[in-house]
């Protein structure tokens, strides 16, 4: 679990996450029920900002002390 990124607009989609370990990155586009995304790991604007190079970058900086960066 805790090589994965779970993308999630929910609340209790973010805190499911975090609770099984997962980094979390929550998306603000759409949270017309002004959930909180303060938990998550990263957090970005829309499902639109998510690349590749975005994940490898955000991976890099998540495992940046660690042994542990594969992609």
């Amino acid at each position: 679990p805790s090589e994965c990124l779970v993308i999630e607009d929910s609340e209790f989609g973010i805190i499911s996450g975090i609770k099984a370990g997962m980094h979390v990155c929550a998306v603000k586009a759409g949270n017309i029920f002004n959930q909180k995304h303060n938990k998550a790991t990263l957090t970005i604007k829309s499902l639109n900002s998510i690349t590749i190079n975005w994940i490898e970058e955000q991976w890099k900086e998540i495992y940046l002390d660690s042994n542990q960066f594969t992609i």
